[in-house]
């Protein structure tokens, strides 16, 4: 009987350590996931001129306007640069949860028709998707109404592209809450990249396909542009940093092509 419970003991005892070296283990790559990801976050902006970068030195169609194929050009030329930060299959379970997204929120950027500019659609994108933020209890109604107000100078033009650079940037002096955080650090992250991209880097996407991209005589529809990047940075920012990077380098590449 003693033989018995002590060899009962002995096995509880060892499925006691397997179980926390399981947990442990758990916890821990928890842990490690969390800490990229915070990392990740601060790296918006970089990777959304490297995924940009990436694109247009690709073999992919780089005057598209279709949504579905710039995305896959955008997720493959990731994934093939450094797969270790966008992993595939998880950036396929992004791509199926912001399918449900899309068809909730409505909110996809297409090309522009014939009765439209290019600044009409991005404007009218960038509001829908601030709306659709502040309706989900993603953003404050502050955060909401300082970004309309950024929406509405693009609108107006009233700005230098100077000026509205530094109206966004000063957004960054705000005390706001956690979550407001998140959306106004990719935000301003991502509006400075692509600025800087478009302003200083577009002789280069000129030598590569003979477009210039932003027309420094015609920057007001430039800014216009540029603020396509941020919106789409934010709203791929429902899903975390990587589908953020991914959904602001495709509305980027669209309102570019227009």
């Amino acid at each position: 009987m003693y033989s018995q419970n002590n060899k009962k003991m002995k096995t509880n005892y060892f499925i006691s350590i397997i179980l926390s070296i399981f947990l442990f283990s758990c916890n821990n790559n928890e842990t490690i996931s969390e800490i990229q990801k915070e990392s990740l976050e601060d790296k918006v902006g970089f990777y959304h001129n490297q995924a940009l970068s990436l694109y247009y030195e690709s073999d992919a169609n780089i005057n598209s306007t279709d949504y579905d194929e710039v995305k896959a050009d955008i997720i493959n030329v990731l994934t093939n640069s450094e797969n270790s930060t966008f992993n595939e299959s998880e950036i396929k379970q992004l791509e199926a949860k912001a399918s449900f997204i899309t068809i909730k929120s409505n909110i996809k950027f297409r090309a522009k028709s014939e009765s439209t500019t290019s600044k009409d659609v991005i404007t009218n994108d960038f509001k829908s998707i601030i709306t659709y933020l502040k309706d989900n209890n993603e953003i404050s109604d502050l955060l909401f109404s300082k970004l309309s107000e950024i929406n509405v100078h693009v609108i107006l033009g009233d700005l230098s592209s100077e000026q509205l650079l530094n109206s966004i940037n000063s957004l960054s002096n705000f005390q706001w809450s956690e979550n407001d955080q998140k959306y106004i650090t990719t935000f301003v992250q991502v509006y400075n990249s692509s600025y800087s991209f478009w302003k200083t880097e577009s002789n280069k996407i000129k030598a590569l396909n003979g477009i210039n991209r932003v027309n420094q005589s015609t920057m007001k529809e430039g800014d216009a542009v540029i603020i396509a990047d941020a919106a789409g940075a934010i709203y791929g920012m429902l899903l975390g940093p990587v589908w953020s990077i991914v959904e602001g380098a495709i509305f980027s590449v669209i309102a570019n092509n227009q």
